[in-house]
């Protein structure tokens, strides 16, 4: 269990030992979880990961009774008032201020056991346990930062055109979804009502010589991967035949910071990902359509919270028109009837949206779609602190940044969502090994990934147990 103590009286010291536990010496029983011997730091609560519908026992600094006064557990709950249960040894009397939740009990008689039990575990049961024992000697304290883990359900739907959709739902944290091969992906994360995330991600691959792909889902609760073949047609047009069409996912290039992607042909049910970096330039094409056989061309633009946005060209009166497009950085890249791409510059973090070209010829109509995602690269640092603790940040990226130590730790990431659209991804760790002299932190991005290290301190020895 874990115990940062203080004492009055070192002569405490002839009946106990100091020794620094191992983090992950925890004792189970069934379902039931039990940290004994646990060693935090002073500053960061010990992270302690809990299934859902599981049964969870938190322990007291193990104090003889013959020296102790009385126990409180103070339990702090998102939204709601502290809990106090209360001890008092001498009469062997308990209290509660403001512990409404029957699932929160004494493991039995405290004057017998002073553990916590929590059964079943809700997701309601996230926040920080503490308990401290008042004996003749001084107080000692055990801290536990709980954070209850959801599994998420987890799909693998394959559809027409080479996509294919993996879902991890409901899960507590947020899943991690990769694929193997990587295609070109878009990956989006749902916040539901009940404090757990959605994530899906919806891939193409162009590569005919892909026949089979494999969704691999990361997360606390236990990873789990699924597989599915792809279907082999691939059909980029949604209307008509035009022989002077061609597919080319890949035939993107860059020219400074303008990003231009040319014969690109979305599948019919699926856009293609673009992923563009905010303050640079993005042109997106349509269609190549013969202008001997082209009758106009339209573009939709849809971005979040405003109207469509639609740029018509005619092309026999060679005339232009705009509907509900107020933004002065979305352009025709020249006059249409020399070139029907469309420009952005330079591209903002509200550019997040569709965009779809539509030909219109004596053959038909040919369409190009782009799913835009801009991203913004986050800006990392390292901290050390006290104790053999160190917190990583990845601050305003969007979309979220990932983190991951080398070796691993003890810790408790956290993301904050930013009024901006960015998130702030904030990761504390904790290191009982003192093997351990120095640590990497590990932050991936879509936008660069970042590596950082940083020396950790020899820590403290700060636990106290009964010979």
């Amino acid at each position: 269990m874990p115990c940062p103590w203080r004492t009055s009286d070192l002569v405490l010291l002839l009946s106990l030992t100091i020794f620094v536990a191992a983090l992950n010496s925890s004792c189970t029983n069934g379902k039931e979880t039990t940290l004994n011997n646990s060693v935090p730091p002073t500053e960061v609560d010990i992270p302690l990961f809990v299934l859902m519908n599981s049964k969870a026992v938190l322990c007291c600094p193990p104090v003889s009774r013959t020296y102790m006064i009385g126990a409180t557990w103070e339990i702090i709950l998102r939204d709601k008032p502290a809990c106090i249960k209360a001890y008092k040894a001498d009469s062997n009397e308990t209290k509660d201020v403001n512990c409404t939740d029957r699932r929160i009990t004494w493991v039995s008689r405290p004057d017998q056991n002073l553990s916590l039990r929590i059964d079943p575990v809700s997701i309601t049961h996230d926040g920080d346990y503490k308990c401290e024992i008042a004996a003749s000697e001084g107080n000692f304290q055990c801290g536990y930062h709980l954070q209850v883990l959801v599994p998420p359900e987890v799909t693998l739907v394959s559809s027409k055109n080479r996509t294919a959709t993996c879902k991890a739902a409901g899960a507590k944290p947020a899943a991690q979804i990769s694929w193997t091969p990587e295609g070109h992906c878009i990956t989006e994360q749902e916040h539901l009502d009940n404090g757990t995330v959605t994530v899906q991600s919806t891939c193409l691959w162009s590569d005919s010589n892909v026949s089979a792909v494999t969704c691999s889902v990361s997360h606390l609760a236990g990873n789990k991967t699924l597989s599915e073949e792809l279907n082999p047609e691939y059909c980029p047009l949604t209307k008509g035949e035009h022989p002077s069409l061609t597919i080319a996912l890949n035939g993107s290039r860059m020219d400074g910071k303008e990003k231009i992607l040319n014969n690109s042909v979305p599948p019919a049910e699926v856009d293609i990902p673009l992923f563009v970096l905010m303050n640079s330039k993005a042109v997106l094409c349509c269609p190549p359509v013969s202008r001997t056989y082209m009758i106009g061309a339209t573009w939709e633009i849809i971005l979040r919270d405003k109207p469509a946005c639609i740029k018509a060209y005619k092309a026999d009166s060679n005339e232009t028109k705009d509907v509900n497009c107020t933004d002065r950085r979305i352009t025709w890249v020249s006059r249409p009837d020399q070139n029907l791409s469309l420009r952005i510059d330079p591209v903002s973090i509200t550019h997040d949206g569709d965009y779809r070209c539509e030909v219109a010829a004596f053959e038909g109509n040919f369409q190009c779609g782009y799913r835009l995602q801009v991203l913004v690269p986050p800006e990392v640092t390292l901290v050390p602190s006290k104790n053999r603790t160190a917190t990583c940040k990845a601050a305003g990226g969007k979309p979220a940044a990932q983190i991951s130590w080398t070796p691993e730790g003890h810790c408790v990431t956290k993301q904050e969502l930013l009024d901006n659209g960015t998130v702030t991804v904030r990761s504390t760790c904790h290191w009982s090994d003192s093997n351990v002299s120095a640590v990497t932190c590990s932050v991936s991005h879509l936008a660069g990934n970042k590596t950082l290290s940083e020396e950790v301190g020899p820590g403290k020895r700060i636990c106290l147990l009964e010979e």
